[in-house]
């Protein structure tokens, strides 16, 4: 009788899986960013802080977005298609701006549209909080009443937020984003905030209705 031994290597036998990271964390997006008190010249005197473009082809982006954004978008369309607001979310952030981390937890992304740098985007993510609080925030370029150019603002949530009520810690990033932007040669105002639900539902308000509880006396500024 022949009796047939089969071997192992060693080096496959002690091979484990890797734990696959839950598409709702999004702890690991904080190595990409530079904290915000790091930053030496405050405006931003430039768009290149963090390590935004290695943020945006991590393969966990992708499913991050993916699995926050579900609702569906009406402004903006690509061959003859209404693109999802998890692409859309990429395609804004397209050329990299900043990544910028507050308070070791709050994750600021910016960018803007390849070849169309008028239509701009930022994405706010609370990577402390389980699942993760994503907000998007695009600009569309829209046309007033007397024929001038004015600035339109998407907002995107990832969960049910009101509008009287958002995350002060976004709506600083967000204030700090348009500031910033008006001083690199973006003097816009938003005449219009829609924010959208990941129900899909929308609520139009002003600007300044979004930051009135934030510019409350005792309120985060």
């Amino acid at each position: 009788m022949v009796t047939l031994a089969l071997v192992i290597p060693s080096s496959f036998a002690q091979t484990k899986p890797q734990a696959a990271t839950a598409p709702s964390d999004a702890s690991w997006a904080r190595g990409y960013a530079v904290p915000w008190q790091d930053i030496p010249a405050k405006p931003l005197t430039d768009n290149s802080q963090g390590k935004e473009s290695q943020l945006l082809n991590d393969p966990r982006f992708t499913t991050l977005l993916k699995s926050s954004f579900h609702q569906q978008q009406w402004f903006w369309f690509d061959h003859h298609r209404f693109t999802p607001v998890s692409e859309l979310a990429r395609l804004f952030l397209g050329v990299p701006g900043s990544a910028i981390l507050d308070e070791g937890r709050y994750l600021t992304a910016d960018g803007c549209v390849p070849h169309d740098c008028f239509d701009r985007g930022l994405l706010w993510i609370d990577t402390g909080s389980d699942p993760a609080t994503l907000l998007f925030a695009a600009t569309q370029m829209i046309r007033t009443a007397d024929g001038g150019p004015d600035t339109h603002l998407w907002l995107f949530a990832s969960r049910h937020v009101n509008f009287d009520d958002m995350p002060p810690d976004f709506l600083s990033s967000l204030e700090r984003w348009h500031t910033n932007d008006t001083a690199r040669g973006y003097p816009e105002e938003f005449t219009l905030v829609t924010l959208v639900q990941p129900s899909g539902e929308q609520v139009d308000v002003t600007y300044p209705t979004l930051n009135y509880q934030k510019n409350q006396s005792g309120a985060k500024k």
